[in-house]
């Protein structure tokens, strides 16, 4: 799908409202939201369906989305908040988890992601659909569940979403005896777990979706990785894209489809640093500037600009 064409879709969620209110439209977001909002649920989000329909006190059990994010990207997703709904939860490490459980919220999301899901992870999605459709009373008909969407990555904003969640944005340089940068290099790397953790029709492999990554970007390799989560190690995928070709690629996707965290902001750093990078000339000044880039990113980052968050999507 064109940018042109996205622009021009409309999908109504009014018909999905858990009560009688005005039609809304989601427009032109709709597309460009949809495929991201897939993306970041699927890198590294849950959607937790309650095994039993009433707990102990009879009252109904919903189901709910959680996404883990840094503190750093707060202002980030207390958008989310105001936009989608939900609420935030504070834990007592360094993050917070967006948490959508309200009836109104969860269905807005799978209207937004239906269709839009790429990993063996849509098989939570049809369950919350199942859900939603025995018993959240809907007004206009049970919600279709939608297939895997096959078009290219570079098709629409899911990637975008899924770097959000799983990518992170590196730079390193070396100094001569001069003190000038030399050997100076960029890279971005994607991660992902092996395996889903239920069987399903759509498999348990995260192999696919990874290869299609590689391939997309031009990434040399698909790397085997045991990825540390904390209380665990997880055995996972990494693709690492460094080539020149391959950056600009990213470069050329990331300008239609930007990114909305703090990675947005690692982002244009790592750019300005490969356009350093190709000035092949060395001088005081340029390893100013990447000795400035390289203490700025990720958890180096003090200064945090958020104004490109005021062209976030709109729901009218």
């Amino acid at each position: 799908m064109t940018p042109q064409a996205a622009q021009a879709d409309y999908y109504d969620i009014g018909i999905l409202s858990s009560g009688p209110r005005p039609t809304r439209r989601v427009g032109a977001a709709r597309p460009r939201a949809a495929a991201r909002g897939a993306g970041l649920i699927e890198g590294d989000g849950s959607i937790i369906i309650p095994t039993k329909l009433k707990n102990s006190a009879n009252k109904l059990q919903f189901p709910i989305i959680k996404i883990p994010f840094p503190t750093k990207d707060l202002s980030f997703f207390e958008l989310l908040v105001n936009v989608i709904g939900g609420k935030i939860q504070n834990t007592t490490g360094d993050y917070k988890i967006w948490a959508v459980q309200n009836k109104e919220s969860l269905i807005k999301i799978i209207v937004l992601i239906n269709g839009q899901m790429r990993t063996p992870k849509i098989e939570a999605l049809y369950r919350l659909i199942d859900w939603v459709n025995s018993y959240g009373k809907l007004h206009g008909g049970p919600i279709n569940k939608l297939p895997l969407d096959e078009t290219s990555l570079l098709s629409n904003s899911w990637l975008a979403g899924f770097i959000e969640a799983d990518g992170h944005f590196y730079c390193s340089f070396e100094l001569n005896k001069d003190s000038l940068a030399v050997d100076m290099h960029r890279y971005m790397s994607i991660s992902q777990r092996q395996v889903y953790h239920r069987e399903s029709e759509f498999g348990i492999s995260y192999e696919p979706i990874m290869i299609n990554i590689q391939q997309t970007l031009n990434a040399p390799t698909l790397t085997k990785i045991n990825r540390d989560r904390g209380r665990s190690i997880e055995q996972g995928y990494l693709v690492r894209i460094s080539g020149k070709d391959s950056c600009q690629s990213l470069i050329n996707y990331l300008k239609i489809y930007p990114l909305w965290t703090t990675k947005y902001l690692d982002f244009i750093d790592w750019h300005k640093f490969h356009k350093l990078k190709s000035d092949k000339g060395q001088s005081l000044e340029k390893t100013q500037q990447v000795i400035a880039i390289k203490n700025s990113m990720n958890n180096r980052r003090t200064n945090f600009n958020w104004e490109h968050l005021k062209s976030f999507y709109t729901f009218d």
